[in-house]
């Protein structure tokens, strides 16, 4: 959801695909246009677009360059080695660029997040946990039962 805000906030055009349950809330962050993947498949959309930011990693590069304008970036979260390199090559030699997105958490980064927050970004907690509860933060989360942020508290 970050990343349609964040798009939101610079003047874009933005179009999410989700199922039906992150339907209204994808509305809710800014999103233009909403595709239901259960409804329609990404490739069957007749337009195309500056950028795809595949949170789910379930978008291949070879699927996504045809929905890509010519000059256009495929962004993955999926770091792999043969990603990496593939990437490496192709953007060599194509105005479509794939990028693989790889984050840590710092505290500069997460001094930006806050100051986000301050100018508006809207981070949706779907459940906050005590950290008595942090396995279970940790199983839930990680078998996708949270949508959304999961806070573990620490006092």
């Amino acid at each position: 959801m970050f990343a349609i805000q964040l798009a939101k906030q610079r003047g874009a055009r933005v179009t999410a695909v989700t199922g039906p349950a992150g339907r209204q809330r994808a509305t809710q962050m800014g999103a233009d246009s909403v595709v239901d993947y259960t409804q329609q498949h990404i490739s069957q959309l007749p337009q195309r677009f500056d950028a795809i930011i595949d949170l789910s990693d379930k978008l291949v590069f070879k699927a996504a360059k045809a929905l890509l304008k010519p000059r256009a970036t495929f962004v993955s979260m999926l770091p792999s080695p043969l990603g990496l390199v593939g990437s490496f090559f192709h953007n060599l030699f194509s105005a479509k660029k794939r990028r693989i997105l790889i984050l840590k958490p710092t505290a500069a980064g997460l001094n930006t997040l806050a100051r986000l927050t301050q100018n508006g970004l809207q981070i949706p907690v779907e459940k906050v946990y005590d950290l008595a509860n942090v396995r279970q933060a940790y199983q839930e989360t990680s078998q996708g039962k949270v949508k959304g942020k999961a806070v573990v508290v620490v006092d």
